[in-house]
């Protein structure tokens, strides 16, 4: 696309876009027009009426876009559930996931169709540093598509890093083994995050992430980063996930205006099963189902 900006890194498959003009209209835009800038295209309101109603409630309000800044970051990683390098050393509690999964084998569709979008909204939750540990603790929130007893997981949502009395929270992207930081999708306990994870195809996805207290949106196009293991659709999730071998008191989190799919069908809670997060026998994070209210809640236990 002309107004998107390749990163020049290597094997990492990332494509930024950048802002449309302050007079481009989304609610009148084409599917089209919309994808130059890397901004989701409108479901359809008859067959998928319950991503229209998301869609509509996200971009119908004044939304700033600016062109995502990726920083490439190694010092810490997700995983997919189950992984075996969960118990190698520099990876902690990753893979050790709390929240709510839906597998898409559990609905029996037929033809089988894999999950290829996840949507949630969310408070960022403030971390509490008392009392101060020592050393660094990061717990991750996130939708997800994959990952759950596979080898592939397309991911994005927020984090937070402690670090004695010093908390930071940040913006992430996340095609295993490929993660981003987003650099200028600035955040802060309390503000509240919009988070779509797609994939129209199994080898690209899109990710976009608004912060409702700024206004302030980006979009970033992924791809596999090996070229060899896309990510199959076997399960969507709503989850937190410790990334060191400790994890900060986040109090708890509430996935909200939860929506994932396939391509035809939409994908609920009525299907979904919980994770906990579970070190030496000793629960650290459980998840809770709130159907009636469409909501996953995830509540701290306790730190190792």
């Amino acid at each position: 696309m002309d107004s998107a900006s390749q990163t020049a890194r290597q094997p990492l498959k990332v494509t930024t876009f950048a802002p449309p003009p302050k007079d481009f209209n989304l609610l009148t835009a084409t599917d089209k027009q919309l994808a130059v800038y890397g901004i989701p295209r409108k479901p359809d309101a008859v067959k998928e009426p319950a991503l229209r109603q998301i869609w509509d409630r996200v971009f119908s309000k004044p939304v700033t876009f600016v062109e995502a800044q990726l920083v490439e970051t190694k010092s810490w990683r997700t995983l997919p559930h189950g992984s075996p390098n969960v118990s190698k050393p520099g990876f902690g509690l990753a893979g050790n996931w709390a929240g709510a999964v839906v597998k898409t084998s559990s609905l029996g569709l037929n033809p089988p169709e894999p999950a290829n979008n996840v949507f949630a909204e969310w408070v960022v939750p403030k971390i509490s540093t008392s009392p101060s540990e020592s050393g660094t603790q990061i717990v991750g929130f996130w939708v997800g598509l994959g990952g759950w007893g596979t080898s592939q997981v397309l991911q994005a949502g927020t984090a937070a890093t402690m670090s004695g009395n010093s908390v930071t929270y940040w913006a992430w992207t996340e095609w295993f083994p490929a993660g981003y930081q987003i650099a200028n999708l600035s955040l802060q306990a309390g503000d509240t995050v919009s988070v779509l994870v797609c994939a129209p195809e199994s080898d690209h996805g899109y990710v976009s992430m608004m912060n409702h207290r700024t206004n302030v949106a980006i979009s970033v196009g992924v791809s596999d980063p090996n070229g060899t293991s896309p990510y199959d659709g076997s399960s969507v999730e709503w989850v937190i996930e410790a990334i060191e071998t400790e994890m900060p008191n986040f109090g708890s989190v509430t996935f909200s205006q939860l929506s994932a799919g396939t391509q035809n069908h939409t994908i609920n809670l009525a299907h979904a099963f919980t994770a906990n997060t579970v070190s030496s026998g000793k629960t650290l994070a459980t998840g809770k189902i709130l159907g009636s209210a469409n909501e996953v809640e995830v509540i701290w236990d306790a730190a190792i």
